[in-house]
């Protein structure tokens, strides 16, 4: 299964399923390890 939230897409064998994809201000903090890591990073 790969799941790739920036472009809204999850493919599970030959299969491709669309899904919401994530805003950029919610990657960005996935991106960084998580909501703490994010706020951590801030200071």
């Amino acid at each position: 299964m790969e799941l790739d939230m920036e472009n809204g897409k999850i493919t599970v064998g030959d299969k491709t399923f669309t899904c919401t994809s994530l805003p950029e201000n919610l990657q960005k903090i996935l991106d960084q390890g998580g909501l703490i890591a994010s706020l951590d990073k801030e200071d």
